[in-house]
């Protein structure tokens, strides 16, 4: 029994040292703490420098390029220029004329080539370059739109292509006719159909190309270039301004092509075809003429603006206020002939 008691007061000290042993590691170790996680510092800030209440001066404007479509790109070379040339005696008896070299604006010969003077169906020239432009910017209308045939573009007359009230006629054929016959009521008829029924329209449009390509000397008060009941309102434009015009015409095939051509089929609805004949005869007398454009009235004289190629080469002749069509087609043929000569011989 001693020895029981002995052996139970040995196991109550064991748990009690026990309890002992494990109370004071509690208190020495603690509560757990929590982790304290240093924060990064924070970013450097830097202010930018105070903004200048001094405006800044503008960037420098680019220049815009021009478009060489829109404007002339006619350097006129006078440098080298004559103003008469032995042997050629029709020269004298013609109001104004110029012979340009169009592959670098020299110009050969020249008479009061900056003067303006009336250019009678030259004008044409103009009416069909604005025509194709405003065409090529018409998805709607085609070469074979069909035209119809107005009242007013009947009645202007004189060479006429014998437009007919009430008829079409596809567009290809009524610009053709303008041009290889200088038909005036073709004429009339473009203006009032690119103007939107505005022949008007056309002619403000025709005005403001010539603006935009540099020909200073030029002013249009109809597309076909027929006398105005005012002489003072004529079409008029200065020899050297028909070189500009003739050549940015000839950058369109369609048109580079018409203006060599001897003549025209016409046709019209309802109405047989006829065909036209070219007024321009250099076409078939003068070797190496390809076009361009004639005209006529009592003001203007005989006028002619004409390209000649030979050899490779290129020469422009405007002939202006010539006495007949004999004078200024035989001083065209003699100055591409002098011309070509001075080329060739350098």
């Amino acid at each position: 029994m001693k020895k029981n008691t002995v052996n139970l007061l040995i196991i109550l000290a064991v748990i009690v040292l026990m309890h002992l042993v494990f109370v004071i590691i509690f208190i020495s170790s603690g509560p757990a703490r929590p982790e304290v996680i240093t924060p990064p510092p924070e970013p450097t800030v830097i202010f930018p420098e105070k903004i200048s209440e001094t405006p800044r001066s503008p960037a420098p404007v680019q220049k815009k390029t021009p478009d060489r479509a829109n404007t002339s790109t006619v350097n006129f070379d006078y440098s080298d220029t004559v103003h008469s040339v032995p042997g050629i005696n029709e020269i004298k008896k013609i109001r104004s004329g110029i012979l340009v070299d169009p592959q670098t604006g020299k110009v050969l010969w020249a008479k009061n080539a900056t003067s303006p003077v009336p250019i009678a169906s030259m004008s044409k020239m103009m009416t069909l370059l604005l025509a194709l432009e405003k065409l090529k910017a018409n998805i709607l209308i085609s070469l074979d739109t069909d035209v119809e045939v107005s009242v007013s573009s009947t009645k202007v007359q004189p060479t006429i292509a014998g437009l007919k009230s009430g008829s079409s006629i596809k567009l290809h054929m009524l610009l053709q006719t303008m041009i290889i016959r200088s038909a005036n009521d073709a004429a009339e008829l473009t203006a009032e159909f690119f103007g939107n029924g505005s022949a008007e329209k056309f002619i403000d449009d025709m005005n403001q190309r010539a603006l935009q390509l540099g020909m200073k000397h030029t002013r249009f008060s109809n597309a076909h270039g027929l006398p105005a009941p005012n002489s003072a309102n004529d079409n008029t434009g200065s020899c050297e301004n028909m070189v500009i015009l003739a050549m940015t015409l000839l950058k369109h095939p369609e048109a580079a092509e018409w203006v060599k051509m001897t003549g025209v089929d016409f046709v019209q609805s309802g109405h047989p075809p006829v065909h036209l004949a070219s007024r321009n005869r250099l076409l078939k007398s003068c070797p190496g003429v390809e076009g361009i454009k004639t005209g006529y009235t009592r003001n203007a004289g005989s006028c002619v603006t004409t390209l000649c190629k030979r050899n490779g080469k290129e020469l422009i002749a405007v002939i202006a206020g010539a006495k007949s069509y004999r004078y200024r087609d035989a001083a065209a043929a003699k100055l591409f002939d002098w011309g070509f000569s001075q080329l060739d011989g350098k």
